[in-house]
């Protein structure tokens, strides 16, 4: 038995995934990518089941959420409509990884989320794999655009937390810092929200931001959890 990794193995020629067959499958040109996508010289494959209708001489995987061929653009769940497959390119890996630790810095629980931005000549996308179907932006400057991290991207007129806009974010000082947390000139924002008085000038993550389920931060007023004031800053 050999494992080929995200669930994959190959045993006495076959190959499973999670423990079943996958029939017909090719078990010597048999690849895997990532969690999502594997392929062999005959059929693409997401989750261990068969990609149908895939042309597997163009067919490519771009991230962690999506493939395409030389016709279609394919996602974790399915298809992807009204969308040009020949100019569809990806903006990011399609994945954030951020760890829940203790203070001793041992890794309690991933929580890796699988998600990201892509686009064709016309129009933006974002997909989280946990749920529905790639969102297409339609405020968003395809010609402009660019994903940051952990969900925010930006354009020259504006800035998204998960193609949603973000109000009143300055798209060129904009910058990431933590999972849910970013700045730009005047504010703070977590999770596309502003939040209310922070410093966006003191405003950072703490160490250990993940301790008692909270993501901490501070500037120079006050320590945060989350978005919420949790404590006020005592000046020495």
């Amino acid at each position: 038995m050999a494992k080929l990794g995200h669930g994959y193995e190959r045993v006495h020629g076959e190959i499973r995934y999670s423990g079943r067959v996958i029939m017909k499958a090719d078990s010597a040109s048999f690849e895997v990518f990532n969690k999502q996508w594997a392929k062999d010289k005959y059929r693409a494959y997401r989750h261990g089941d068969p990609v149908r209708g895939v042309d597997i001489d163009s067919f490519v995987i771009l991230n962690e959420i999506f493939s395409k061929d030389i016709s279609r653009v394919y996602f974790n769940i399915g298809n992807l409509k009204d969308v040009d497959a020949k100019t569809f390119t990806v903006l990011d890996v399609g994945k954030n990884f951020a760890g829940r630790v203790s203070v001793d810095n041992y890794l309690l629980i991933d929580e890796t989320e699988y998600c990201g931005y892509a686009k064709d000549k016309e129009m933006v996308f974002f997909h989280t794999s946990s749920y529905g179907k790639p969102k297409k932006i339609k405020s968003a400057n395809v010609n402009t655009f660019q994903s940051i991290d952990y969900g925010y991207g930006k354009d020259d007129k504006r800035c998204f937390y998960k193609g949603v806009i973000v109000k009143g974010a300055d798209p060129d000082t904009l910058e990431v810092i933590g999972q849910y947390h970013a700045k730009d000139g005047k504010s703070v924002f977590y999770r596309g929200e502003k939040i209310v008085d922070a410093n966006p000038e003191h405003f950072e993550m703490l160490d250990h931001p993940f301790v008692g389920n909270c993501r901490w931060a501070k500037d120079d007023r006050h320590i945060y959890c989350q978005e919420r004031i949790h404590a006020v800053v005592v000046a020495k």
